[in-house]
């Protein structure tokens, strides 16, 4: 009887975060200069960028400071992880100057080969595992606020021949710039 009792209890957790997470798992679809994307909450009032819907018509991706939808303001605070893995269209991807992100998850852009222009804003401190793996970046700037780069972060980058990095990186994960063959350049400002 006392193993039944567990398992029912330990299955009553288990229901109880399902539902109290599916709260947050409202999809809100949102137009901004022509490109829609999709978020989902992460708290009352802050969403993050979950996908980009109708990935084939768009080659410029904004992502804005807010959104509102159904008469309520949301502030856009990070890109979930994956949100644009494997997306051949994307060729730039542009913050608001305003933008309040604080993170872009694990291989966010992962695979986007024509992925070729991003300015990073300075309010994101840590690039995360695999988040350009495999893009067509050829430049990056990684700004003073960024502390540490991720493992694999621009893995097989292979137009990447120029990085700029911050004076203020102090950790660079295991083979972050692995397989970039063209990589001739790091300037490291002091």
């Amino acid at each position: 009887m006392f193993h039944l009792n567990n398992i029912i209890r330990y299955w009553l957790i288990i229901i109880t975060l399902a539902i109290s997470y599916c709260v947050h798992c409202e999809v809100l679809e949102y137009k901004y200069k022509g490109c829609v994307l999709k978020y989902t909450k992460v708290s009352e009032y802050n969403v993050e960028v979950i996908r980009q819907d109708k990935i084939e018509d768009v080659e410029k991706i904004y992502i804005p400071n807010e959104i509102v939808y159904n008469d309520t303001t949301y502030y856009v605070i990070g890109i979930c992880a994956n949100a644009f893995s494997g997306n051949k269209r994307i060729e730039e991807v542009v913050f608001d100057e305003a933008n309040d992100i604080q993170y872009i998850g694990d291989g966010a852009f992962a695979g986007c080969e024509n992925l070729t222009d991003i300015e990073l804003p300075s309010t994101i401190t840590e690039i995360k595992p695999y988040t350009f793996a495999w893009c067509g970046l050829k430049y990056i700037e990684i700004h003073d606020f960024i502390q540490k780069i991720g493992e694999r972060a621009f893995t097989n980058c292979r137009n990447l021949s120029r990085v700029d990095m911050g004076e203020n990186v102090e950790e660079i994960g295991s083979g972050a710039f692995g397989g970039c063959a063209y990589l001739d350049t790091v300037y490291i400002d002091s």
